[in-house]
């Protein structure tokens, strides 16, 4: 009798489950280089400078045009080599130029040159720079990694010993020191 005072099951409509989301396409290599490079950009003659700075005024020195090394630096960008992001190493280069079959980068800060140097000794970060190099500059080049000049005692040294300066300290040259 219990079993005939129990309504009948009710058939539910099944609703289908959610559709799970399909995890994401992998993504491309961190060392390759975009698909369509941008077109090459004319190298021109380096213009007469108004200050002498070392390898730009040498005989034969192209001096690399600001578009191209912006787009030098803007196709490696986001390329992580082993340690760095060398797009942003190469942001430290001023006035880079091409001398010979060279592509001579000048680097601001010796730290900064010593790290792309350790990258261009890792396979991947030295051929994801050669390639982003032939695409924008339309051939290959070898790199030569340089620092700048240091400063001679008195122009810079920072901020201590410019206090000191303002204080009356003065710069003792090294041969006078020694005696």
């Amino acid at each position: 009798d219990q079993e005939a005072a129990r309504p009948a099951p009710v058939a539910r409509e099944e609703t289908p489950a959610p559709a799970r989301p399909q995890p994401p396409a992998p993504s491309p290599s961190p060392f390759t280089i975009a698909e369509t490079p941008p077109p090459p950009v004319p190298v021109g003659p380096a213009p007469a400078p108004t200050a002498p700075s070392p390898g730009v005024g040498i005989e034969g020195a192209v001096t690399v045009t600001e578009a191209q090394w912006n787009a030098l630096c803007q196709t490696l960008r986001r390329v992580r080599g082993q340690k760095y992001v060398l797009g942003s190493l190469l942001l430290d280069c001023r006035e880079p130029y091409i001398e010979g079959e060279s592509l001579v980068l000048q680097f601001k800060n010796k730290a900064n040159r010593d790290r792309l140097a350790e990258e261009m000794d890792h396979p991947p970060s030295h051929h994801a720079v050669q390639e982003a190099v032939e695409a924008t500059l339309g051939r290959r080049y070898d790199l030569r990694l340089t620092a700048a000049e240091a400063a001679a005692p008195g122009q810079s040294g920072g901020h201590l010993l410019r206090a000191a300066m303002a204080m009356g300290a003065r710069i003792i040259p090294e041969e006078e020191a020694q005696r």
